[in-house]
């Protein structure tokens, strides 16, 4: 599973300045104060009566209630926070940790859930707190998590969380505080000062100002509610709510006043524009939960009218810059980009370059959908990339570097900025694109690589069967492992939804790629026996049936493409050509321990081909149609389903999950295992054992720090394997449950380097006779792309143009290098089938 220079200037600047950390009160370009705002879309919906929350509302399980509970979310990377009705009565906190699939109450937290906000990128909570009887102030809390404390009742074992509220690091109670807003980055807090106007909090500098003097009056009969917004880079705060205007304060370094112990008697107030609410909608009564997109150049709002019920709207300022919407964006992982392309010329040259291999396809089901729907070339884009995981679609991050970290070490912000412009895959979380672009049409496929599958892939296309695919324990924590992706898939397909409201979005299945009981060619018999291949087809068949769920509660559309390639994949019995790649050449697997050097498989492998591409495409349009027409899924359940019987059962709250926690996963003899893991990720000061599977052997055992974490380095075992092999890390979670980490490494002799230091005189070329970057020593090169060649000339279709003499010279050197090559494999899978420390592919 694997420019208009000013204008892409303009977009660079703002998505610089705002969306990767913009300085104090940046000037974004977006003018809501020229003219009347200019409206995007309008459309109804059910009115949502709950208090506005500035992230996302999902439903989730909360220790010590029955029924699932409806959070405010505030998602970080190593803790999660959410505000709640305990039952839609008492306002509580919550908080989760990593690897964990429940909320906890937190007490001492909060006690007003609109006045309660987290911001995870700076690990800040901010509260507002009755500061003297009738009066509320606002009280700031920084490094939240190391002040939540744990205690165990060692009677019953339950666990109970309470937050140290005491000596909060800033406090601000010098006027009355009503209605609070954050921005989506975290940065800036926006506050009501009840009949006194408006300030805000800049959590970096805790720098506090009155940006606006006038407030709506109160106790003249049933006073206001009033909600708040405010845009990424502190320069513009929207302020609207029942009984209050809709209004934009404009914020720029001099207007305004700081709130130091001694207020300001002269100073020039933020400009205030007050919109005619009928110049862009008629009968406003109110609005409720405004959000400003990432560049704060757009507003959505819901509004409640007089004569037409609720209404969703999004307005955008006037001076703007224009962005006409996208037809069509697929999102994704390998299974949408592409991957399985049989000719490099196809891949669009920013995804098949150095480190930038999302490999995107033109060939792929996202562009054919498009063409069947008339939509020309221009009109749709893919930024899907192989390896993609759910956190590489949506997050908040600034740390991010791109996916697998692959900007590190660059001009980071430049990169991303760029992507953002010229739809350049990897380098920045893909619902910014969404988000930027607002497609009319997105499908996505999601969730492969979260349950592993391409690592375990790599690790069952090795000679014997892979640990996976064996009845046990394994195998059915793998079944948790999918079933435990629901929660988060369904956050997912919410949050682009709440990005861009208007687009209709399809969350794409995945197909089976191989038949279980058919006829393999003898290299796929030799590497994924029965076994491996009714692991994948039954993994393939419960991650559909989740996702299918997730959607169902997201409220978004499924595409079924589970059966698409029936008859023309993997080891059927169809005489078509494959709609499967088998194996591939390329530089990523070496299949024999015996020749570590002759990496001939690719990520390629084992993905759908153009044929398979052409296939799913044909079968989403026939079962679907025009994809701009609404589609329900009638026969969907939003609940999770339980894994089928051939998971098994697991007892007890033991987990297993997919973590990037190596800072290298291509190993050599002469490398440590450098391990790298948050707080809050195991039990503090608990043992944790490391294995290396498949020939299982322990690394080590070392202790988690006394906040959780993990950073040690420890040396391989001796002995090991050429190939693919997992890491484990087995400890307890830091909610107390038993939990296994695990990761896939490549393990072999580190030759890179000498082709790199020969790179200049290699050329790379594309087609039929490009190189296939192998990693191979440097005496070893002509003589493998010999091998290479050949052996690709057999893989490819029967319509190649080769010359006929050549063609049947190729096959006999491929017929004879087969040989030789299973009869190695034959003799290697028997003696450690029969060794006594064997224990698994």
């Amino acid at each position: 599973m694997k420019t208009l220079i000013a204008g892409s200037i303009l977009i660079c600047s703002i998505f610089l300045n705002v969306a990767l950390g913009a300085t104090s009160f940046a000037d974004s370009g977006n003018d809501w104060g020229r003219g009347v705002p200019i409206v995007v879309n309008i459309q109804p919906f059910s009115y949502d009566p709950d208090p506005v929350c500035p992230r996302l509302y999902e439903r989730r399980v909360v220790e010590g209630y029955v029924q699932s509970q409806n959070l405010c979310l505030f998602d970080g990377r190593h803790i999660s926070a959410a505000s709640f009705f305990a039952d839609g009565a008492r306002p509580r906190f919550a908080i989760a940790y990593p690897f964990d699939q429940k909320f906890y109450p937190l007490d001492g937290a909060c006690s007003d859930m609109t006045g309660c906000l987290y911001a995870p990128e700076q690990d800040t909570l901010v509260v507002r707190y009755e500061s003297a009887p009738n009066r509320m102030g606002v009280a700031i809390y920084r490094h939240f998590s190391q002040r939540v404390h744990r205690q165990y009742d060692l009677l019953t074992g339950e666990v109970s969380h309470s937050f140290d509220n005491q000596h909060p690091d800033f406090v601000f109670d010098k006027l009355r505080v009503g209605g609070i807003g954050m921005s989506r980055n975290g940065r800036w807090v926006a506050m009501e000062f009840v009949g006194s106007g408006t300030g805000m909090i800049d959590l970096e500098n805790l720098e506090t100002r009155q940006i606006r003097d006038a407030g709506i009056p109160y106790g003249y009969g049933v006073d206001p509610t009033e909600e708040l917004a405010v845009s990424n880079d502190g320069s513009t705060v929207v302020i609207t709510g029942i009984r209050a205007d809709f209004s934009i304060i404009r914020v720029n370094p001099t207007c305004g006043f700081p709130l130091s112990q001694t207020a300001a008697t002269e100073h020039t107030p933020c400009p205030v524009i007050v919109f005619t609410t009928n110049g862009f909608i008629a009968s406003f009564k109110f609005g409720t939960h405004p959000q400003f997109e990432e560049s704060g150049g757009q507003l959505k709002l819901d509004v409640m009218t007089y004569t037409d019920g609720a209404k969703r709207v999004m307005i955008r300022a006037a001076g703007y810059r224009t962005i006409s919407e996208l037809p069509f964006l697929a999102l994704g992982d390998s299974f949408s980009s592409g991957e399985g392309e049989s000719d490099d010329r196809f891949y669009l040259p920013a995804s098949n370059n150095g480190v930038h291999l999302c490999h995107i396809s033109r060939r792929s089901y996202p562009f054919l959908l498009a063409s069947y729907m008339m939509i020309p070339l221009d009109g749709v884009k893919s930024i899907a990339c192989a390896g993609a995981r759910i956190d590489d679609i949506v997050g908040t991050s600034k740390e991010y570097n791109g996916q697998n970290n692959r900007l590190r070490g660059t001009d980071v912000l430049k990169s991303q900025a760029n992507a953002l412009v010229d739809f350049l895959p990897g380098r920045i979380y893909q619902a910014l694109f969404v988000e930027q672009y607002h497609p009319k049409l997105i499908t996505m496929s999601v969730g492969g690589n979260d349950a592993g599958f391409s690592a375990k892939l790599k690790t069952c296309a090795m000679p014997g069967t892979c640990e996976w695919a064996k009845r046990g324990i394994e195998r059915s924590l793998t079944g948790i492992e999918i079933r435990d992706l629901f929660d988060k898939l369904v956050t997912t397909y919410k949050q682009l939804t709440e990005s861009s409201p208007w687009s209709r979005i399809y969350a794409v299945g995945y197909p089976k790629i191989t038949a279980i009981h058919g006829v393999c060619d003898p290299l796929t018999n030799v590497l994924l026996d029965e076994d491996e291949r009714t692991f994948i087809s039954e993994g393939v068949r419960y991650l559909n049936s989740v996702i299918r769920a997730a959607v169902e509660a997201a409220h978004i559309s499924y595409l079924d493409v589970e059966d698409s390639l029936t008859g023309r994949q993997l080891c059927s019995t169809s005489s078509l050509p494959s709609a499967v790649n088998g194996i591939r050449v390329g530089d990523d697997i070496a299949p024999l321990g015996v020749l570590p050097t002759l990496k001939i498989i690719g990520n390629e492998s084992f993905h759908p081909n153009p044929i398979g591409h052409e296939l799913e495409a044909l079968a989403i349009n026939r079962m679907y149609g025009d994809l701009n027409l609404p589609h329900t899924c009638n026969s969907c359940s939003a609940t999770v389903p339980e894994p089928p019987a051939y998971w098994g059962v697991v007892t007890g709250d033991k987990r297993q999950y997919y973590a990037s926690f190596l800072r290298s996963e291509h190993l050599t003899p002469l490398s440590k295992l450098s391990i790298e893991l948050p707080s809050h990720t195991f039990q503090p000061d608990t043992e944790v054992r490391v294995e290396i599977h498949s020939d299982l052997k322990e690394v080590g055992r070392v202790r988690a720090s006394s906040e959780g974490g993990l950073a040690v380095e420890l040396p391989l075992p001796n002995n090991i394997v050429e190939g693919f092999h997992s890491i484990h890390l087995y400890g307890t979670s830091y909610a107390r449950h038993s939990i296994d980490l695990y990761e896939v490494i490549s393990y072999g002799n580190n030759i890179e380097k000498s082709v790199e230091r020969v790179s200049a005189t290699v050329p790379r070329t594309t087609g039929d006779d490009r190189s296939p970057g192998a990693v191979l020593g440097v005496s070893d090169i002509p003589q493998i792309r010999a091998v290479q060649r050949v052996s690709k000339s057999v893989m490819e279709q029967k319509d190649s143009k080769k010359d006929t003499l050549l063609f049947e010279v190729a096959v006999i050197s491929a017929t004879l290098l087969g040989v030789i090559l299973l009869s190695i494999i034959a003799i290697e899978r028997y003696t450690r089938k029969n060794s006594p420390q064997d224990r698994g592919g």
